[in-house]
């Protein structure tokens, strides 16, 4: 019971942050990509790792390391011409 209870959260949790406007993900993603693009990293390796039987503090640390690498990565690709402007 536990267990499926778990997968079942994890569903509703990846469908929620996906960035279509009738879900959560939609208004973060169209309020703040910055947001967005640091969350939803976080939140799905954060699932990953609770899967996959890590302790919980643990893939809570890694988790937002493993966001933090990819907000920066996606700032530097990504977002670097937003704020630069056109040349």
């Amino acid at each position: 019971d536990a267990l499926v209870t778990c997968y079942t959260i994890k569903l509703v949790l990846v469908t929620n942050i996906l960035p279509l406007p009738m879900f959560d993900g939609g208004k973060m993603y169209f309020g703040s990509r910055m947001v967005y693009m640091f969350t939803t990293p976080a939140l799905i390796a954060a699932s990953i790792l609770m899967l996959v039987n890590v302790p919980v503090f643990l893939s809570i640390i890694l988790s937002l390391l493993i966001a933090v690498v990819l907000w920066i990565v996606y700032c530097i690709t990504f977002e670097r011409t937003v704020f630069t402007g056109p040349r």
